[in-house]
């Protein structure tokens, strides 16, 4: 029983018989090549999800699973699956591969009278002494298949080593077709067959495998140990920050981010002698937007600042160690004297917008919004008043002084600068 449900996954979900010529398509589901070209359907029999036009036309054998069946199925088997669509073959009038595949059965049926009477006196073979886990090893980073994904020409990779490739140039590592079409799809399913008999057959393999990949994954959740610098802007907490995504560091840097959880990642300004910063502000994806060609439009906002510790790297991209920035708390009297500092420059900023609603001002209300509102407990956030942020992000100063306010843990001395900047364009208007 356990030997004939194994062999069962080496059936097409349309003909139920053994694959014959395999094709793998974009919902992961495999059928015999042609079954898929003979009904044509617009969706997955299997799972109903509607294929895709490069499901439908030139879909290649998946070489994995070719490679799968020659060693798991018997010449017997292997003769009867051709000659079963000969019918097809001659009313499509493909009298030439009809006529290779008689050659080929005529050849086989010669040499096989003993291989025939063992297959009927014995029992199969196991597919785990047919099949060697090397059989399902990525040619990219020679290991295990993990989540695999195969390729309208045929190929098949682990999901994040093609996915890498594909950031650099949509073409097939292997064979170089073009994968135009296959990356509009932007969403990589598993080949459901190698996927099961991968479980059943190399169960132990497959766990090592994914303690890899976890492992691999928990090192890029830290949030304070090598977190991922994108090296381009200022962003301030709580203010929102777009990005358009096109290098396949960013890109790359992108996915890793949402597949391990965290959706966060760092944000800091070029600097000539470090390559970055040594302050920036964490930035957490809300949405993504990806265009036909892998880039992204990424919505993010603003989270915590933080101190560069150490400066790394990572497959192409900038990591640091950080420690996170929070304002001192003040009491009393000093307390009392902060208030009354943070009410005069809101008033201020109120006035400033006020003076210049005509021009200026009302292209910053359509583009962060409005000013917002004073906080009741301006200690309440490690990172002070909200406002106060919304404020610097629309100033226009050098990216320098921005930072150099940025990075300041005391919310009297940032009140003392804006106070500053406001009185001067508050002068200009005057």
């Amino acid at each position: 029983m356990f030997l004939r449900i194994k062999m069962e996954f080496l059936h097409c979900l349309s003909c139920r018989g053994f694959l014959w010529n395999p094709v793998t398509v974009s919902c992961g589901h495999s059928f015999c090549k042609r079954c898929l070209e003979k009904t044509l359907p617009l969706r997955c029999l299997a799972c109903g999800q509607q294929l895709k036009r490069m499901d439908t036309k030139d879909l290649q054998s998946d070489v994995v699973l070719v490679s799968v069946l020659d060693k798991c199925l018997d010449n017997e088997t292997k003769l009867s699956r051709p000659e079963s669509n000969q019918q097809d073959r001659m009313e499509s009038k493909d009298y030439e591969e009809a006529l290779e595949t008689t050659q080929m059965g005529s050849e086989m049926d010669a040499g096989d009278t003993e291989m025939e009477t063992q297959s009927n006196t014995h029992h199969a073979p196991a597919l785990q002494d047919l099949l060697s886990v090397y059989d399902f090893e990525c040619s990219l980073c020679i290991r295990m298949l993990y989540k695999p994904v195969a390729t309208p020409c045929g190929h098949t990779f682990c999901k994040e080593c093609l996915e890498r490739c594909l950031d650099h140039r949509p073409r097939c590592p292997l064979c170089k077709q073009s994968l135009q079409e296959f990356l509009k799809v932007g969403k990589y399913n598993c080949t459901m067959v190698l996927e099961n008999i991968m479980s059943v057959i190399f169960p132990s393999e497959l766990e090592d495998r994914r303690q890899v990949h976890e492992t691999e994954m928990a090192e890029l959740s830290n949030l304070t140990t090598n977190i991922p610098i994108f090296v381009c802007t200022m962003a301030f907490p709580g203010i929102l920050c777009p990005l358009h995504v096109f290098e396949p560091r960013y890109r790359l840097m992108m996915r890793r981010c949402q597949e391990t959880g965290t959706k966060r990642f760092g944000m800091c300004i070029y600097e000539n002698s470090k390559g970055f910063a040594d302050f920036g502000c964490m930035l957490e994806i809300q949405t993504v937007a990806y265009l036909a060609d892998g880039r992204s439009h990424v919505e993010t906002i603003g989270r915590q600042r933080f101190r560069v510790l150490r400066r790394g790297q990572r497959d192409g991209y900038h990591t640091a160690d950080i420690e996170y920035l929070e304002d001192k708390k003040v009491e009393g009297d000093e307390l009392a004297e902060l208030h009354r500092l943070h009410d005069h420059t809101y008033q201020q900023v109120e006035r400033w917008l006020s003076e210049d609603r005509e021009d200026y001002s009302s292209q910053i209300f359509l583009s962060c919004g409005p000013l917002p509102a004073k906080d009741d407990d301006i200690q309440a956030s490690p990172d002070g008043p909200a406002w106060c942020w919304w404020l610097l992000s629309i100033l226009p100063l050098d990216s320098a002084y921005q930072m150099l306010i940025l990075s300041m843990t005391s919310l009297k001395d940032r009140l003392i600068h804006m106070k500053r900047i406001l009185d001067v364009f508050l002068q200009i208007h005057t």
